[in-house]
């Protein structure tokens, strides 16, 4: 479709001199809107002569909300209803039921005023239509049918729909004190408070919005206009989906609560958020997904905040059409992108189909979020160390490679399928083991590479370490020999010097008898004299020469002592490796009798299984035998049944005879013939016993009738009694197949899961009793104790708060939701529920936590007191009360004592 015939199909929304120039973000529908389908009869109010609404346009500030008055006169902008402000509007009854007190806000199409309610004294919120011709009455008209169907916390509910004597119609609401959500993510900068909104606090009120739109689609309504112009925020947190005015029906039957998708023929909704079928209007193709591409668009607004179609009015329809991707900044969590991109897929089919699954990928994220923040973490201390290794000691950089591995395995064990610590984690082991081959830690980086996955580089690497390993041996054993033989030249060098000073006294000797000699022989001393001083010289010579090679002795020496030094150094760093080798092989080997007790259990569950299986076979074998002679039985119980009703006339042998006929056709399993004569029988006595209490007579009947809801159910409640859980739980599990609404089955296989210790189940099974019966008490209690169980303690004290609303004094509930408020240190709340718990009815429990509350607030008295009622409700828990930090204050009371020695 090109833009000519785009703007000859937006003729019947908007005129076309503002094709171009319109605002993408108001909200557009044909002029041609069709009637309400049902046109409801509304009752009458009447206003006094004097008493008339001041029509006078409101004063233009952050609550009110204008139109352009040449748009009204072509097109229908939804108008937006924000908090209440006083605008001077004077005071008004309407048919004494209803007094106008100011006025709130002003649209194109409505006013909206502040009223009170006389018969309730409460405020309310008033809406009326300023333009009452039969377009905006029928729009009117849709949106309050709708919004007062959908009874959910997340919409706004409607007290009443009425007329005056003029025929102008109004609708009474809800009053919402509270900001639309455009506004918390758009603040202004003087609105402070709206700056505490953080990405993941627009997330929970997403989820919020994903809540109501389930429960409409549930009920077959898809709204057509989710934007967060039509969300309001209210002061406490509340999120309320408002503006229902274009929402259309979408089952098989057109109930006529608004208009049906087959009767959309022309182009409605925001430019800025509609999908393709929106924009041209092709009502069939609406469906659950409309609302999932909206909400996606909302999801982008969130973390872009922009629109997905940015642009005017032409482009970002366009833009809807073709199915334009919009695009995302680098800082964006690409698993958030993902989410948000598949919302918004052109093909509805591409899209996801149920909003419980945007939903639930919204919370997944929010649950891997932390698993990412510190694989994040860890790959920038990776990526430092990377850097740090070329420039410093790679010694330093030990302990920030085990820092990195460290939180890549945390970022694992918060989400196993987190890819990129996976990878980091690999990377890392594999960089600390190269700085670790680098500092000849042959062990170290071997045991960084034990739990690396198999490549090419990771062998190279292993291969490199031990190739290392063997020369540093080969280097050490040369060193080894290379000692021995300095040890023997030092001995041999000294041995040689001995031998050298000896020679020298000799020949000292010698000379003095040659001198004395020379007296006598004055010629031969001459001559004995020049050889002594050559002999002396040349001893003076190899003096010298042994001084020498004792200098390079000493040095060879202080040469060895350093590299002894160096040797005990590494074997000190190996005994440090190999100390953490073991502790690894302990680990290992803990881990390794985990995994052994596992193996135990599972081969006794096979056992129990195997035993179960031969029961089975037994009993199968019994139902054989017991129908091979049912042919043969069933021509005395016939004649049984012909005594009983034909030939006894005493009363006394009557129930004996019934007695075994019930006996026959509970062994013959005739449950058709059983009937026949129960329906005769007025006393019915036995009725009760053979159906609702004999298992066997329900598997005659579920074998007869396999689509007996009643069967299946009944049938449950005895396995329960008997303790079969398993089985009670396939029979409750096939009774809501074949009723889905059936909440009794629900709230009893969630009993039995609560049992078993499986609390996320039975929260889903109370869970969907809730969505059957929003007010039913006793779902929304064992919906939070579920939450309780699974630690989930803002959900579980909503649930708790929830049941307390409805059923004021539902003890249970008040004691969980005391004991709640004591863990999270509130006491005063503690002790509000906690004393209401009590006025109900008796409660150890109560009565201990308030005697601890009251301990930590010394106030012994009353913690003596409430210690002792709990002590009259038989007490059982002695031993936290000796070792309890709580009751220090109140320990070395005599009555806190005698109650110990008791």
């Amino acid at each position: 479709m090109d833009k000519d015939e785009m703007k000859q199909l937006w003729q019947k929304v908007m005129r076309k001199d503002d094709f171009e120039n319109s605002d993408g973000g108001e909200t557009y529908r044909s002029k041609d809107w069709p009637e309400h389908p049902t046109a409801p009869t509304l009752p009458m109010l009447s206003f006094s002569k004097h008493e008339t609404f001041d029509m006078t346009p409101a004063t233009a500030s952050e609550f009110t909300i204008g139109a352009d008055p040449k748009k009204d006169l072509n097109m229908s902008v939804i108008d937006t209803v924000a908090a209440d402000t006083s605008m001077g509007v004077s005071k008004q009854r309407v048919d004494n039921h209803y007094e106008i007190l100011s006025e709130i806000a002003r649209g194109g199409m409505g006013v909206v005023y502040k009223g009170c309610q006389n018969s309730l004294r409460r405020e309310i919120a008033i809406k009326k239509i300023i333009n009452d011709n039969q377009a905006n009455r029928n729009k009117f008209l849709c949106e309050s049918v709708v919004t007062a169907h959908l009874e959910h916390p997340n919409v706004v509910p409607v007290h009443e729909l009425a007329e005056n004597e003029d025929g102008e119609t109004f609708l009474a609401m809800k009053l919402v004190a509270g900001r639309e959500w455009k506004e918390l993510l758009y603040p202004k900068e003087n609105e402070v408070d709206t700056k505490k909104y953080s990405v993941e606090d627009h997330l929970k009120i997403l989820l919020n919005v994903c809540n109501a739109i389930a429960y409409a689609h549930s009920k077959e309504v898809v709204h057509c206009d989710l934007k967060p112009s039509n969300v309001m925020v209210g002061e406490f947190g509340e999120v309320l989906v408002m503006d229902w005015g274009i929402a259309v029906e979408i089952g098989n039957e057109h109930r006529g609560l608004t208009i049906h998708k087959t009767m959309v023929d022309s182009p409605m909704g925001t430019p800025y958020y509609m999908p393709s079928e929106l924009a041209y209007g092709n009502g069939p193709d609406i469906g659950p997904w409309t609302d999932i591409y909206l909400l996606g668009g909302i999801l982008y607004e969130v973390l872009m905040r922009t629109p997905p179609h940015k642009g005017n009015t032409m482009t970002a329809i366009f833009a809807a059409i073709v199915g334009r991707q919009p695009k995302f900044s680098d800082d964006i969590p690409r698993e958030l992108q993902e989410i948000c991109l598949k919302a918004l897929a052109k093909e509805p089919k591409e899209r996801y189909q149920k909003v419980e699954d945007f939903r639930r990928a919204l919370e997944e994220y929010l649950q891997h979020r932390e698993s990412l923040f510190i694989s994040q973490k860890a790959q920038n201390i990776l990526q430092n160390c990377l850097q740090t290794k070329q420039k410093r000691d790679d010694h330093l950089l030990y302990s920030k490679f085990a820092e990195a591995v460290a939180g890549f395995d945390q970022s694992l064990q918060l989400w196993a399928g987190n890819t990129d610590a996976l990878h980091g984690k690999e990377k890392a082991r594999i960089a600390f083991a190269e700085v670790a081959l680098k500092n000849e830690d042959f062990g170290l980086a071997e045991a960084q590479l034990i739990d690396v996955s198999s490549s090419d580089n990771v062998a190279s690497l292993k291969e490199k370490i031990h190739k290392e390993r063997d020369k540093k041996q080969r280097i050490q054993k040369t060193t080894a020999r290379l000692r021995r033989t300095v040890y023997a030249a030092t001995i041999f060098i000294i041995v040689g010097l001995a031998t050298g000073i000896f020679l020298v006294g000799n020949a000292y000797r010698e000379a003095n008898t040659q001198r004395n000699f020379a007296v006598e022989q004055q010629q031969i001393a001459e001559k004995a004299k020049k050889e002594a001083e050559d002999k002396n010289k040349q001893l003076a010579k190899e003096k010298k020469i042994v001084q020498q090679q004792k200098d390079e002795i000493s040095q060879k020496v202080a040469l060895l002592a350093k590299q002894k030094n160096e040797i005990m150094a590494q074997n000190q760093k190996l005994t440090k490796q190999q100390q953490e080798i073991r502790a690894q092989n302990a680990k290992l080997h803990t881990q390794k009798g985990k995994i052994e007790r596992q193996k135990n259990a599972l081969a006794e569950q096979n056992t129990f299984l195997k035993e179960q299986k031969e029961r089975i076979e037994k009993q199968n074998t019994l139902i054989r035998e017991r129908e091979r002679s049912a042919v043969q039985a069933s021509q005395v119980a016939i004649r049984m049944v012909h005594k009983v009703f034909f030939e006894i006339d005493d009363a006394q042998e009557s129930p004996g005879l019934i007695q075994s006929l019930k006996q026959v056709f509970i062994d013959l399993k005739k449950l058709d013939m059983l009937e026949t004569v129960l329906s005769d029988e007025e006393d019915g006595w036995w009725l009760y016993g053979i159906v609702n209490q004999n298992v066997q007579v329900y598997n005659d009947l579920i074998r007869r009738e396999p689509n007996n809801f009643s069967a299946y159910f009944n049938r449950g409640n005895l396995y329960i009694e008997d303790g079969l859980y398993e089985k009670a739980i396939a029979d409750f599990s096939q009774a809501i197949s074949l009723n889905p609404q059936a909440e009794d089955a629900y709230f009893n296989r969630g009993i039995i899961y609560l049992k078993q210790q499986n609390y996320a189940k039975a929260q889903q099974d109370f869970s969907t009793g809730v969505r059957l019966k929003p007010r039913n008490d006793k779902f929304l209690y064992y919906r939070a104790y579920s939450l309780l169980l699974l630690e989930e303690y803002v959900k579980a004290e909503q649930d708790l708060l929830k049941v307390i609303k409805i059923n004021p004094n539902f003890g249970l509930a008040l004691e969980k939701l005391g004991m709640l408020y004591f863990d999270k240190g509130e006491y005063k709340k503690s002790v509000v529920y906690l004393n209401r718990t009590l006025k109900n009815k008796p409660s150890q429990k109560a009565c201990y936590y308030l005697a601890r509350i009251y301990s930590v607030k010394g106030n012994k008295a009353k913690a003596l007191q409430y210690l002792a009622q709990a002590i009259k409700y038989k007490f059982n828990n002695w031993e936290d009360l000796k070792n309890n930090p709580d009751f220090a204050n109140v320990r070395n009371e005599k009555q806190f004592q005698r109650w110990l020695k008791k």
